[in-house]
């Protein structure tokens, strides 16, 4: 379930009729000029942190109808489309539905006038292991119509349930983001720390580790950088017994994990020895009161 959020102060950025869709365009020039062969001696971490630099983008168009003074006539009313857009952070990306829910919320906060109303969202991913840009089109009425990929220009549709790499993306778009390079127009949320998106979340971890190992389908350097990130998280939240349960899942996988910087017996000792002491620090605490 969608948690509350405020848009109150949040400054949208306008687009007009000759400029919409222009920042969708933008996200692939930002990524090949930052990608590019000119940019091939950064090191892993920096190319890495300028593709996290492409946040999710929520697009919305709005149409203005207005009636010529000459015609009342409804076939000559003046339609005009205005592109807005706002960036988001920690929004659960794991489905469509959250999305759709998400947006549907926020027109319902933001966008309640009646001079006006908004006809289609495109919502905007940006997957950092496919490095192609996942968007979501949906219509207003009508709901989702397209779910695909783009990559220079070229358009490839995808399933509802083909999000795990896109999600896993947001997430760690949330977890490493600098907040020197947070645009303007961000909105903030905290969907992806509550408990059931948490399950998902190493679901979808579990399943990267068990297709890379299997298909090595993926940049094993992504997935450890990605890693490195998971770990930081569990140990800044203090999930000492889920990181326990979730390494001790792993094991009982027969995967090779030479090829991860991650190594699951080493994470396990490392988080018992943890709630070993805070066990003991917790007892000393009690006999102290």
């Amino acid at each position: 379930m969608l948690q509350e959020f405020y848009v109150k102060n949040l400054k949208e950025t306008l687009e007009n009729n000759d400029e919409i869709y222009q920042i969708m365009n933008h996200r692939m020039t930002y990524f090949s000029k930052n990608t590019s062969n000119n940019s091939q001696n950064q090191t892993n971490k920096r190319k890495y942190m300028d593709i996290l630099n492409i946040p999710d983008l929520c697009y919305l168009v709005k149409e203005t109808q207005t009636k010529k003074i000459l015609n009342i006539l409804s076939k000559n009313k003046k339609i005009t489309k205005t592109g807005l857009y706002h960036y988001v952070y920690g929004l659960n990306t794991s489905n469509v539905a959250l999305i759709s829910a998400y947006i549907s919320k926020y027109i319902q906060k933001k966008h309640n006038q009646t001079n006006y109303h908004i006809i289609q969202s495109v919502f905007c991913i940006f997957d950092f292991f496919f490095e192609k840009d996942l968007r979501i089109l949906i219509k207003f009425p009508g709901g989702v119509k397209k779910i695909f990929y783009i990559d220079d220009s070229e358009a490839t549709e995808v399933q509802a349930e083909g999000l795990r790499t896109a999600f896993l993306s947001s997430v760690l778009r949330m977890w490493s983001f600098n907040q020197n390079n947070v645009p303007n127009n961000a909105l903030f949320l905290e969907e992806v720390n509550n408990i059931q998106t948490f399950d998902y979340l190493c679901e979808c971890i579990e399943w990267l580790i068990i297709n890379q190992a299997e298909t090595k389908l993926f940049n094993i350097q992504k997935i450890n950088y990605f890693l490195k990130y998971f770990i930081k998280y569990l140990l800044s939240t203090r999930r000492y017994t889920s990181a326990i349960s979730f390494f001790n899942k792993l094991l009982y996988f027969d995967l090779n994990f030479a090829q991860f910087e991650i190594k699951p017996l080493k994470l396990l000792n490392l988080y018992n020895d943890t709630m070993t002491y805070l066990a003991k620090l917790c007892t000393t605490q009690i006999l102290k009161m």
